[in-house]
């Protein structure tokens, strides 16, 4: 008799167990065609994929003991469920400590992941988000160690296989496992099987130590694992690691195991041959006629939401956002070339960085685009927002690198979806508004009430195409080609501007006294010449001045600016005829303003180098000056998509931008040090 078969005989005389036995309504939950010739009651339901500690059949790992998992049921207390970091126990591993059960995961002695290079082979993994009808599931796949396996459960993902299915075996205190079945009462038969790949050769080497994710497999086959995996509710590497060549761990839970312990605390009920300890949910009635849906723990979809060549690399043709505050902390948000929204971070002027996926980190189904952010003024805090197909999504961070996130749009009835073009700023009485544009280019308008509730800022929302401008204007909301920005005067007036197909400078508009907003065209009030890429304004605090920066057709550099002297009149300077000064690339324009009160407007001239047009106030009215930034700063890396500029209050200056292949480059300046760069991406700590 084999090892398997002397184990499946003597768990098969375990004590019996009144919870696991079949209930009487079985037959009425479970749909089950007429008997078969061999007299088989649910002939669908035989050879299934198990995991456990009883009976072992295809697919399982089991006890060895012949009882219950040595290490016992659960606590009540589990870990804290947080997302690490993402500092997984793989970081352990990496360091040099050993692939046995001694390597645990322990939190405290790990330190962040550098993101060496944002490219293949950078020590990230991929990170994939299990989505259940108990929250999400965030699994690191260990790519290095297990490509085969990895590759093999990124099959199943990318043809969303295990769409609609349901973790079938709870063993409290040993695993619960997925991936073999998906059920529905609407179907004849209602369980069906995942269509399985071809098996996956073993690749043990990591212990199957708590929070682990492994592949189940056949009773004396190594080399058998298909569909099925489980996750390790304690360390089970005295019995897993040493049976069947040892079960193949993967992956690792580093995230949502706050839902992972809400599941473990589920009834686990006996359905039946193979099902014999289902988790349902507390809404489950044993006296009714049938098993719904929901009554199971649903695996809704398994999506890729981390891939390491890609994550931590800019979208090199969307504006970053950029934000900083007394203590230099600064950020920065981007889009992704995987189309999310990260957010690197730095405390202090030349401390290190980290970088975040902001859903991934907040745990927040779905993706996020075209960030912006923000210091509040009201709590000191930094927020951000991103545009998703569910919604407005505002993000908070709350301590170190820690975000949560909320949805505007779910919280505020009618609010519209904001699809392009956001844009952020903050009104003289601290409230601070999110603009953007609808799919059928309305200008949707969030801001905060002035409010709160439950410790959190109250917002509203406001479509002021069809509230305000369609009403006060004989125009409708102009056409905008360009990304929008926006300014706030010194007397409260708040602006959004940007361009048309025409290069005129759109703006829609309030100030203080007015009703409601209203739309002007400024080319056509100003004498602006036709403009392209972007318009970038810059203020100089308890000034009345407008400045509107931008490049014209040729590539000069034009400022339209107002001064309260001027009366209705506006006046434009082409900084680029007047000073002699290189023509800059349209869409690399932009702005910032000094703590001295000095202006900058920067971009890249033909060569591809950074230029920087600058006035401070010693060098008197009009007495600009133009600086290369590649010649100044040796051995620089060049930006090649938009840029920002960036300036703490304590007079920390920062130029960002995306290199060729996204990384994230900074120059920076503070008084007393020479201009400096950095290669961001290259030294910051995946958060």
């Amino acid at each position: 008799m084999s090892k398997a078969e002397s184990l499946r005989n003597t768990t098969k005389e375990c004590p019996s167990n009144p919870r696991l036995q079949p209930p009487p309504f079985l037959l009425r939950i479970l749909d089950r065609s007429p008997p078969s010739g061999d007299g088989s009651a649910i002939k669908s339901l035989r050879g299934r994929s198990r995991v456990g500690n009883e009976a072992p059949s295809r697919d399982s790992p089991h006890d060895s003991t012949n009882r219950d998992p040595p290490l016992g049921p659960r606590p009540d207390h589990m870990e804290n469920d947080v997302m690490l970091n993402f500092f997984s126990r793989r970081a352990g591993l990496a360091a040099g400590h050993p692939k046995t059960a001694d390597a645990r995961f322990e939190v405290e002695s790990l330190e962040p992941r550098i993101v060496l290079d944002a490219t293949t082979g950078n020590g990230l993994h991929p990170i994939v988000e299990v989505q259940t009808n108990f929250g999400n599931i965030y699994i690191e796949l260990f790519e290095d160690d297990t490509p085969a396996t990895v590759a093999n459960f990124m099959g199943y993902v990318e043809r969303d296989d295990w769409d609609n299915t349901f973790f079938h075996r709870l063993m409290t205190g040993f695993v619960l496992q997925g991936g073999g079945w998906s059920y529905d009462k609407d179907r004849t038969p209602r369980t069906d099987k995942v269509t399985q790949q071809n098996p996956v050769e073993n690749e043990f080497g990591i212990s199957n130590t708590q929070w682990t994710v492994a592949m189940a497999k056949l009773g004396g086959d190594p080399d058998s694992a298909t569909s099925e995996w489980f996750i390790n509710l304690a360390d089970n590497s005295e019995n897993l690691d040493n049976q069947n060549g040892g079960f193949t761990v993967f992956g690792e839970v580093v995230g949502g195991r706050d839902v992972v312990n809400t599941i473990t605390d589920l009834r686990v009920i006996n359905l039946g041959s193979g099902f014999e300890t289902v988790p349902v949910s507390d809404n489950f009635d044993e006296t009714g006629n049938t098993l719904l849906n929901d009554d199971l723990v649903v695996i809704r979809d398994v999506v890729l939401v981390f891939d390491p060549d890609t994550s931590l690399l800019a979208d090199t043709t969307v504006v970053p956002g950029g934000t900083a505050n007394f203590a230099n902390l600064t950020t920065v948000t981007l889009q992704s070339q995987f189309g999310r929204a990260i957010a690197f971070q730095q405390n202090g002027p030349a401390g290190g960085w980290t970088v975040t996926d902001l859903n991934l980190n907040a745990e927040q189904s779905g993706t996020s685009t075209a960030p912006v952010t923000w210091i509040d003024p009201k709590d000191s805090t930094t927020y951000a927002a991103g545009i998703s197909t569910d919604g407005l999504m505002l993000y908070k961070n709350t301590t170190g690198t820690t975000w949560t996130v909320r949805n505007l749009n779910t919280e505020i009835a009618g609010a519209g979806l904001i699809t392009s073009s956001l844009t952020t700023f903050i009104s003289k009485d601290d409230r601070v508004y999110v603009i953007g544009l609808t799919a059928s280019g309305e200008m949707m308008l969030f801001r905060q009430t002035g409010g709160e509730s439950n410790g959190e800022f109250t917002w509203t929302a406001r479509n002021l195409s069809t509230t305000d401008l369609t009403v006060n204007n004989l125009d409708t909301t102009p056409v905008f080609t360009s990304p929008l920005s926006s300014y706030v005067t010194a007397w409260n007036g708040l602006n959004i501007v940007g361009l048309d197909a025409n290069g005129d400078i759109q703006a829609v508009w309030w100030a203080p006294g007015r009703d409601a907003w209203s739309a002007a065209n400024l080319s056509n009030s100003t004498g602006a010449p036709p403009m392209q890429g972007t318009i970038a304004p810059y203020l100089i605090s308890g000034r009345k001045v407008i400045n509107l920066a931008g490049t014209d057709l040729a590539g000069n550099v034009v400022v339209t600016w107002w001064v309260p002297s001027f009366g209705g009149d506006w006046v434009q300077s082409n900084l680029t005829d007047l000073k002699g000064g290189p023509t800059l690339d349209a869409g690399s324009v932009a702005t910032y303003v000094t703590s001295s009160g000095g202006t900058s407007i920067l971009g890249r001239n033909a060569e591809g180098d950074v230029v920087v047009y600058w006035w401070e106030p010693p060098l008197g009215p009009g007495n600009w000056l133009i600086t290369n930034m590649n010649k100044l700063i040796t051995g620089a890396e060049i930006p090649t998509g938009p840029m920002i500029g960036v300036t703490s209050p304590s007079g920390v200056i920062n130029i960002f931008g995306s290199a060729a292949d996204g990384e994230l480059i900074r120059y920076w300046w503070r008084n007393g040090d020479p201009w400096q760069w950095e290669n961001v991406s290259s030294t910051a700590s995946f958060a």
